[in-house]
């Protein structure tokens, strides 16, 4: 069985030499952590083909069940993030381990006759910035009631309705920063976007971690993480559609390595799908780092 007919890209993480490594700063999370992953994938049959993704390949995890993806066009591609895919203890250590994601697809919808598979190796990078050997170089935990230099910008048809601290939802009470905006148009992909400018460090080491949580009275479509325009990490699909792509609800971390002694402006986008005006949406960030070693 060829694999040479399908393909399956990650979007979760960085390319390293080692391939896709998805960074977790595991200080402070729960046990177990739970985990999502972004991906896209590709048909390229003379046919469609139904799709379903798993993941296997590490004991130390437990993996969700395998999900049928649904049929795909020929010369067709989809973007899909896998929220909860797979839980593991805390190790609350530093710790390197790889899982596999595996792509099948079927001929029919009933998902009984495969005729392609293809298989990515993912690299899990743990690290734990509260174990003495990393240096806190920027802590915005909002906790002395001011926006600590953040700044908002937003889509020419989203309307601000407030940018500020909050005290509804936080990671380290009392605040987190609380950017809330709504449509003043319909049928249009609209983001908010909260920003601030940094140096970082000259250390051979550098990452940001981002808490953040994401609310709407409609879809979800996207979170974007950005160092001026450089793409650091994309969660969901920027796609003019209805549905969540992203968790909602929740609070989320994502973690970016980012260059040394350079100075940035460090994004954090939003991205609602408006099919009505004057629908709200919101996005909370609490607890920002940059670490350094």
């Amino acid at each position: 069985m060829s694999n040479s007919k399908i393909g399956l890209e990650i979007l979760s993480g960085f390319k390293t030499k080692k391939g896709r490594t998805i960074y977790i700063d595991c200080a402070g999370l729960p046990d177990p952590i739970t985990m999502g992953i972004s991906f896209r994938y590709h048909n390229y049959d003379d046919v469609t083909l139904y799709f379903r993704i798993k993941a296997e390949g590490n004991p130390d995890w437990t993996f969700a069940s395998p999900v049928n993806l649904g049929a795909l066009g020929s010369g067709s591609d989809a973007r899909y993030n896998w929220d909860n895919m797979g839980q593991r203890p805390n190790p609350n250590a530093e710790l390197e381990e790889t899982i596999t994601l595996t792509l099948e697809a079927y001929t029919d919808s009933e998902y009984t006759d495969l005729k392609w598979t293809y298989s990515r190796i993912v690299t899990i990078k743990f690290i734990k910035s509260d174990d003495g050997s990393w240096t806190v170089d920027v802590l915005n935990d909002f906790d002395d009631g001011t926006v600590q230099g953040w700044s908002y910008d937003l889509y020419k048809d989203a309307l601000l309705v407030s940018f500020d601290v909050a005290s509804d939802y936080a990671i380290s009470p009392p605040y987190s920063l609380k950017l809330k905006y709504k449509s003043d148009d319909y049928n249009e992909l609209m983001w908010g976007c909260i920003y601030k400018s940094f140096t970082t460090p000259n250390k051979s080491e550098v990452f940001a971690i981002i808490n953040v949580r994401m609310t709407s009275e409609e879809s979800l479509r996207a979170l974007e993480i950005k160092r001026d325009d450089t793409i650091l990490a994309l969660l969901g699909d920027k796609t003019w559609a209805k549905g969540d792509v992203i968790p909602r609800d929740k609070w989320i971390r994502v973690v970016v390595p980012l260059p040394a002694n350079t100075t940035l402006t460090f994004k954090i986008i939003l991205y609602v799908y408006f099919v009505d005006r004057g629908h709200l949406a919101s996005i909370w960030l609490d607890d920002f780092k940059i670490i350094s070693r």
